[in-house]
């Protein structure tokens, strides 16, 4: 019998193995070292060119990179678009949709050095693979913000461009708390790259971090269920103090920004109503002829003598002469 070939599995929307580093795509680090290596201005803002990118994604899936023609330099733009849309892809995020809550509630907190802290034992309740591949990450993406003269890329626009497609919950995004609290994680993270991965600092192809576990660690030891219940309660005086509350049976998390639309109008002053306009009689063929047959009448004045052409005097023969 002849042996049945492995089946590739594709790279796009596909998850590698929570527990294993070695699973990554070697496209994703492949793709991190040539951005780093070429800067260019407007990068992970510009986007690429969308024919070169599903082309490519096509290869990509089925394993047939051609390096040749994928990394040069004019093609750092699309690279950027292809790496944003394998993490924007991934079935389970990168900071991962069990963790959701966890790193909203954390840009919550007032203290840099606790949010520092808390923040780094909470990066401990991640997989393995994705501890590395975040330490990863925001190693390169600091990496470049150092080039930020060529590309005009700060941290903070950085962290705002990658942070919807790291952080995101079983619920979508709509409300501004989350997304202005994911980019403050995030921002967080590739200002202290070093503090929150020293290990990838000090051995860049460790795939085994030494992290410090999360063990005898819950989350009210963390400070973070204290922090969730002062938002509930916040979001519940809101509830009570707007006239046009959502129902008691809806929990906080459930105010989405049309809701808060909803309330905000409720509370606005009424709108002026401009002055009613009188409605106008129609009038009927009848009493319009009436009207028509009362109006004085007025006799043209007289036309004036048409003008006559002059008559001209008939035509003269010429005198005949006798005949000789």
């Amino acid at each position: 019998f002849k042996k049945k070939k492995e089946r590739k599995t594709p790279i796009f929307g596909y998850q590698f193995d929570k527990e294993d580093p070695a699973t990554i795509p070697d496209f994703v680090f492949e793709t991190m070292d040539y951005i780093a290596e070429n800067p260019k201005k407007g990068i992970f803002r510009i986007s690429g060119s969308n024919a070169f990118i599903n082309e490519q994604k096509i290869k990509i899936d089925a394993h047939k990179i051609v390096k040749e023609e994928l990394y040069i330099k004019r093609r750092v733009h699309d690279l950027c678009s292809l790496l944003k849309e394998y993490f924007r892809r991934l079935p389970d995020p990168l900071l991962t949709q069990e963790n959701f809550e966890m790193f909203i509630a954390l840009d919550g907190l007032g203290d840099e050095e606790a949010k520092k802290t808390k923040l780094k034992y909470t990066i401990g309740f991640l997989p393995a693979a994705h501890r590395y591949l975040l330490g990863k990450l925001c190693l390169f993406l600091q990496k470049l913000s150092k080039h930020e003269e060529k590309t005009l890329m700060t941290t903070s626009n950085l962290a705002l461009v990658f942070a919807p497609n790291i952080l995101k919950g079983s619920r979508s995004m709509a409300l501004v708390r989350d997304i202005n609290a994911a980019n403050g994680i995030l921002l967080t993270l590739l200002d202290d790259a070093e503090y929150f991965f020293d290990d990838l600092v000090q051995n860049p192809e460790a795939e085994d971090q030494h992290y410090e576990k999360t063990n005898g660690f819950t989350l009210d030891t963390l400070g973070i269920t204290e922090i969730k219940n002062q938002q509930r309660k916040s979001m519940q005086i809101i509830k009570r103090t707007t006239p046009s509350s959502p129902s008691s049976s809806e929990s906080p998390s459930s105010i989405t920004t049309q809701n808060y639309a909803r309330q905000r109008t409720a509370t606005l002053p009424p709108r002026r109503q401009p002055p009613a306009i009188p409605h106008k009689k129609r009038i009927g063929h009848a009493s319009l002829n009436t009207k028509i047959e009362a109006l004085p009448q007025r006799k043209p004045p007289p036309l004036p003598p048409r003008r006559t052409p002059p008559t001209s005097p008939p035509p003269t023969s010429p005198p005949t002469s006798p005949p000789p």
